[in-house]
């Protein structure tokens, strides 16, 4: 019995007999396929070359990317998702069944995970990543289909190790971001870069990495103690945006009653009226004598061997406490290590055939031990010395101002900011920002089927200020920075675009030292100075 292709509301629908995911009484299977792909397209690289695979795509597509949430503490992006179906049937471009299953004998060459993904809308590129997930429907009467995810590059730094980074000195929160990606293997780190100009300087940072740190954790402090921001775009852009590149915005566009949905506040959930920002000025040796690390019982050695340990810098006066540290001497035989024949120290001194070197980074150290002798030796004395950077003394900066709805505190901690002004000044900021939720948007939904609507659907990215106006809510001119993008692709293609919003900053419109604007007023006549 030949297949019977039936139209119907704008999709296909391929009728299969003898399937077990039956219409009722009918004895067929439904194959969802969208319609039209112009303007579309979905691409991996297989085998080094990118290579389109939109003619397998089932059912509809979903992307997302940005910072979820639209806190004072949202400032990261979450990982960016793109959600797929390919054809795994004989139906599918190749006409063989497990196309798209990478473990059967006639899957696609080059299909497997890990490999780039892109989405493409027209001119505008709205995800690329890598495949995380390929999942094949299993059974010759299922819909034979594959649900395919990709993720952008926020998951590969919430995933890489991070405690490869060396301390950083005197250096900007862009020079820090920079250090953390530089310290990335290369198949980790973003495929483009865009940062804004730094605002601060840091004396110390990333002395506080902790076992198992990954990349993103350390660039959530960076953005925390600066209150800059960063995500990844859909073209798969790493980018920081700065406190005062969002004070300069203006708006890209403005929707006008032309939206399917509205979200704004309903509740005092983001509403703050005690604002309290803490900054970690550093107490620094004066010289690097001081013991960062020793080991507590003998380390084993085995004969004619190369051996790597990995230890973690703490503070001798407190051994709970962890520390970073900054000139680190080299380890010195009969100093900073000893070996004996015997774990007591007793025995045969076998100092001079075992030879240790250490590779020191911001809080931890990788010690390489060579053997040169044919029987086990015993480290009876190991240790690292340097200069240790210790965060003692804490500074907390409060803005409170009595509110009617009571005492709504929020707390941000800035882990490398040592200036207790930009903390006071950053808590100044987050109250005018969130203390009154009625004037903010929380995110926005509108249908993209032709002209305007669809050019922003597409154009718009995190970071964007947008205009919303709207009648029965009575929402007025309200500007909003688009935190999130999330597309929802349907047969046509049609799209759903819904944009996650954060208030715009109190900042916003201030005059910003360095930038050049003909409608900002002198400073001293009015004008609020942005920090």
């Amino acid at each position: 019995m030949a297949d019977a292709r039936v139209a119907q509301a704008g999709v296909e629908l391929f009728l299969q007999p003898a399937a077990a995911a039956r219409v009722a009484q009918a004895g067929v299977e439904l194959f969802l396929r969208l319609p039209s792909t112009d303007g579309l397209a979905i691409e991996v690289d297989l085998n080094g070359v990118w290579t389109d695979v939109t003619l397998d795509m089932l059912a509809q597509a979903d992307v997302k990317y940005g910072i979820d949430g639209n806190g004072p503490a949202d400032l990261i992006a979450s990982t960016g998702v793109f959600q797929f179906q390919l054809d795994n049937s004989i139906r599918n471009s190749a006409g063989l069944i497990g196309y798209y299953s990478p473990q059967h004998a006639n899957a696609r060459s080059g299909w497997t995970y890990g490999i780039g993904c892109r989405l493409t809308l027209g001119t505008y590129i709205k995800h690329r990543g890598k495949i995380r997930i390929i999942d094949p429907e299993p059974g010759s009467h299922l819909s034979r289909r594959v649900n395919v995810i990709s993720h952008d590059n926020i998951r590969d730094l919430s995933e890489a190790d991070g405690r490869r980074v060396d301390i950083q000195i005197a250096q900007s929160e862009v020079d820090l971001i920079q250090a953390v990606l530089a310290a990335l293997p290369t198949t980790s780190r973003p495929y483009a870069t865009s940062y804004a100009t730094s605002v601060d300087e840091y004396p110390y940072a990333f002395d506080n990495i902790g076992e198992g740190a990954k990349a993103l954790s350390l660039i959530r402090d960076v953005a925390q103690s600066a209150r800059g921001y960063v995500y990844v775009t859909g073209p798969g852009i790493f980018t920081y945006q700065s406190r005062a590149a969002r004070a300069i915005l203006t708006s890209s566009y403005t929707l006008s009653d032309t939206m399917a949905g509205l979200e704004l506040p309903s509740s005092l959930d983001g509403a703050y009226n005690r604002v309290r920002c803490t900054i970690h000025p550093k107490d620094i040796d004066a010289t690097s004598t001081h013991v960062l690390w020793a080991a507590t019982n003998p380390q084993s050695v085995a004969p004619d061997s190369t051996t790597e340990i990995w230890v973690t810098y703490r503070d001798p006066d407190d051994p709970s406490i962890r520390i970073g540290a900054t000139a680190q001497l080299a380890m010195v035989a009969y100093t900073d290590y000893v070996a004996n024949e015997d774990p007591g120290g007793a025995g045969v001194d076998r100092t001079a055939s075992v030879s240790v070197s250490a590779t020191y980074y911001a809080t931890t150290a990788k010690l390489t031990i060579v053997s040169s002798t044919s029987v086990e030796t015993y480290l009876t004395t190991l240790q690292v010395r340097g200069a240790r950077i210790r965060d003692l003394e804490p500074i907390t900066k409060e803005h409170y101002v009595a509110a009617t709805y009571g005492d709504r505190p929020f707390d941000l901690d800035m882990p490398y900011q040592d200036d207790d002004d930009v903390a006071y000044n950053a808590a100044i900021e987050i109250y005018e920002t969130y203390s009154d939720p009625t004037s903010t948007a929380q995110a926005i939904e509108f249908y993209a089927e032709t002209g305007d609507l669809m050019t922003q659907a597409l154009a718009r990215e995190p970071g964007d200020m947008i205009t919303i106006s709207e009648t029965v809510t009575g929402a007025s001119a309200i500007r909003a920075i688009i935190q999130s993008v999330a597309l929802d692709i349907r047969p046509g293609p049609q799209i759903v675009c819904r944009w996650g919003l954060a208030p715009v900053s109190f900042l916003a419109g201030t005059w910003v030292l360095g930038e050049t604007e003909d409608d900002k007023s002198d400073l001293g006549e009015g004008t609020i100075l942005g920090f």
